[in-house]
């Protein structure tokens, strides 16, 4: 699954094809006429029936979560618009999705809600201008890594963070390493080595949290640069 986008005016959709390149097909619409309208950022569901994904610059809201099943049928949004919300990941159970309010802004935050929206929690409380982002669920649910510019008054940097599913128990990594793009995990202990959970760091041990190294922000749609660059 991915996020093809046309050439010259910055829309993109969610498609999908077989491992072999094959087979492909759309899951949300190229939407025609309307700049930088964006879907990006995928999440498919632990039962693989249905997908998260961020919907850029519809219906002028700036980012909210959308939930497709995965034959394209049944696109909603789920979420306050207000939060502006993006990089949503699931938990492992289906219960619950994790997400970055404010993502076009300053001062980012996490929440967590029910696949239909219901049930909204804040998990962080960032101090202005300061931010927490891009979380990822442990591979047995109980914790969230993410990321955080706390302690960088200049926001130039950000470090990897963990805490507990509810928010309590936040605490620094000490990777060593002052940027990145996206936590990722290991393999849940239950799965055989071969099949990861996510992509993770090639130096990551089954069930440790990783840091993706961003990448480069060069051609991608204006409104993902001022996002996510």
């Amino acid at each position: 699954m991915f996020a093809r986008c046309q050439p010259g005016d910055g829309v993109c959709a969610i498609w999908i094809m077989r491992s072999n390149g094959t087979a492909k097909r759309a899951i949300t619409p190229f939407k025609e006429g309307t700049r930088e309208a964006v879907d990006f950022d995928i999440a498919v569901s632990p039962d693989g029936h249905r997908v998260a994904y961020t919907a850029f610059g519809q219906h002028g809201v700036a980012a909210r979560i959308h939930i497709v099943d995965m034959t394209g049928a049944n696109n909603h949004a789920v979420g306050p618009p207000a939060l502006e919300a993006a990089q949503s990941d699931w938990s492992p159970n289906g219960a619950r999705i994790v997400f970055t309010s404010n993502i076009v802004r300053l001062n980012d935050n996490l929440y967590t809600m029910a696949p239909d929206g219901s049930d909204l929690v804040q998990l962080t409380t960032a101090r202005y201008p300061h931010g927490n982002y891009a979380a990822a669920f442990s591979p047995e649910g109980n914790q969230i890594a993410f990321f955080s510019d706390r302690h960088y008054p200049d926001l130039c940097c950000e470090d990897l963070f963990i805490m507990n599913a509810d928010g309590s128990g936040q605490h620094l990594v000490p990777t060593g390493l002052t940027g990145g793009f996206e936590p990722a995990w290991g393999t849940s202990p239950v799965l055989p080595a071969t099949t990861p959970s996510r992509i993770t760091h090639p130096a990551a041990e089954p069930g440790s949290a990783s840091m993706a190294r961003e990448a480069p922000c060069r051609g991608l749609p204006e409104i993902l640069a001022r996002a996510l660059c």
